[in-house]
């Protein structure tokens, strides 16, 4: 019989299988390769964080997509060989100290780069989320148009703070 813990960790790697697989269907069809590289990473770090929970099989909503289920196998590969990225628990927000910038090393940056250099859009630069975590990005309306900070945070308030502070790394291209 299983343990109440382990079926919270199946519905939990399930959920979230089922967000990345959701996503990544819609950027699919409208050719956002960017974004669909960004959910590949979702399925590699679900992998690698669903093998250290005991659970390596790739979920059956990635088995049909290539990418995917390939993303989850590195995953998995890389947890098995001591590495591979992982989100942050939730109980481990409140270790992450952030540090205040240099006198004039805050920028006046309010709008997403790749947003408007790949997009041709001026969105303003906004904390969002995805499985991976928060990170800096922009939306155009309900939908995010680009992940423009390198880092994925473990809280909001963490992703607030580094664009308030100008503490994020830009990212110069939206693929590998």
């Amino acid at each position: 019989m299983m343990h109440n813990a382990e079926r919270l960790n199946i519905g939990t790697i399930f959920t979230q299988a089922l967000e990345i697989r959701v996503a990544y269907a819609k950027v699919v069809i409208f050719e956002d390769e960017c974004t669909q590289f960004e959910y590949e990473v979702e399925a590699h770090i679900l992998g690698a964080d669903a093998h250290r929970a005991g659970l390596p099989n790739v979920p059956g909503l990635f088995k049909t997509i290539p990418a995917l289920n390939r993303a989850w196998d590195e995953g998995v590969n890389a947890a098995i060989n001591g590495g591979g990225w992982s989100r942050f628990e939730e109980e481990q927000e409140e270790d992450m100290q952030i540090q205040t910038p240099e006198p004039d090393t805050a920028s006046d940056l309010t709008c997403g780069k790749l947003a408007s250099s790949v997009c041709g859009m001026q969105l303003p630069l906004q904390v969002l989320r995805s499985v991976a975590g928060y990170y800096i990005g922009t939306v155009d309306g309900f939908e995010p148009v680009s992940r423009e900070s390198e880092e994925y945070y473990r809280s909001k308030d963490a992703a607030k703070q580094a664009l308030e502070l100008n503490l994020w790394t830009q990212r110069l291209v939206c693929w590998s």
